[in-house]
């Protein structure tokens, strides 16, 4: 049986996901977030002290995708596209979306940030040359929310 050491909305809650869709039998040890403070111990199983870990008979892994990846394949779920199959690419590539590009700004703790300051004042600048109109709409969406910010108002004003 599959130990899966999980702690609240951490991304092992992605390993649980896949072991349920799986049908693959599990335990879980929930530990207290963070694990690398709360449980020491927890250092010997993944030595980042990073959520999730699994161990499986003599198998322990750390991340979380190469979890999922395991699941799949040792359990024969069709959770996993093979590498033949003419849309493999495009699958690869949303799993690496999910965890390389889409996940790191939602885990930000304060959405603004001075990336947000430098990318705001750039987009300012497409107004100045012109070139405003060439931005997607999410790129405007976003630009409008920073300008709606008082300290932007007030910067601009100045």
């Amino acid at each position: 049986m599959i130990k899966v050491y999980a702690s609240g909305g951490a991304r092992s809650r992605r390993v649980i996901w896949a072991l349920e869709e799986a049908g693959a039998p599990y335990e879980v040890v929930a530990l207290q977030f963070p694990p690398r403070v709360h449980h020491p111990e927890y250092l010997k199983i993944n030595p980042t002290g990073a959520i999730p870990a699994i161990s499986d008979g003599g198998m322990s892994l750390t991340e979380s995708l190469a979890i999922c990846e395991y699941v799949a394949r040792k359990h024969g779920s069709d959770l996993i596209v093979a590498p033949e199959h003419p849309e493999y690419y495009n699958y690869l590539q949303l799993v690496y979306f999910g965890e390389a590009t889409l996940a790191p700004p939602l885990s930000w703790a304060r959405r603004l940030t001075l990336a947000d300051i430098s990318v705001g004042y750039t987009l300012g600048l497409s107004e100045l040359f012109g070139l405003h109109d060439t931005l997607p709409p999410v790129v405007v969406a976003y630009e409008d929310r920073l300008k709606a910010r008082p300290a932007y108002q007030r910067a601009y004003s100045a």
